[in-house]
């Protein structure tokens, strides 16, 4: 059995983990994923967003927008809906799809700019990650209720553990933070 990683997209803090984690705050668990956390950015404004796996995943496949990412369909149009899915794969792209086994799956939530495309397969660029997208401004109006700051929401599957390093107001490092664990 092996173990993999995947860590934190930004840097900043927890804000929120599961449901109503930390006092104040409290995110619900999308259905069908598990392990809820927000990520703040520290309110250092925009940041861009990291799919940062483990060296031995050699591919990530990403699938954009599968998902709503805000319940009120007001927001629907607003970049704090969109979302971007990722497929980790123990194996490298070839002929235009992953190789090798499926580890896990993981689901980035509220982001502006996305730089994937959906349905494409990426081998794991040289620097270790994939640049996903980034985290919006907040919104004015009816939107501000589900994104209320610079953060990403990120979820795994439920094969995955959450690292025991995840507390509230933890602080977190991009690409250098372990969230997400999964032993194949």
């Amino acid at each position: 059995m092996t173990d993999y990683y995947l860590e934190s997209g930004i840097s900043g803090s927890v804000e929120s983990r599961l449901t109503s984690w930390c006092p104040g705050a409290g995110h619900v668990n999308f259905t069908g994923w598990a392990n809820a956390l927000d990520l703040s950015t520290w309110n250092q404004g925009t940041q861009r967003v990291e799919c940062a796996p483990s060296p031995n995943i050699k591919s990530i496949k990403v699938h954009v927008n599968g998902i709503h990412g805000c319940s009120n369909s007001d927001c629907w149009s607003d970049p704090v809906d969109n979302t971007v899915k990722v497929e980790l794969w123990t194996g490298v792209k070839f002929a235009g799809g992953p190789t090798g086994t499926k580890v896990g799956e993981a689901l980035f939530v509220h982001l502006d700019d996305i730089l994937v495309t959906d349905g494409t397969t990426y081998n794991r660029p040289g620097s270790g990650y994939l640049s996903i997208g980034w985290t919006p401004d907040t919104p004015s109006g009816t939107c501000s209720a589900c994104y209320t700051g610079h953060h990403v929401h990120m979820q795994s599957d439920t094969a995955a553990s959450l690292h025991s390093n995840m507390s509230c107001d933890a602080s977190i490092s991009c690409c250098g933070t372990q969230m997400y664990k999964w032993t194949v």
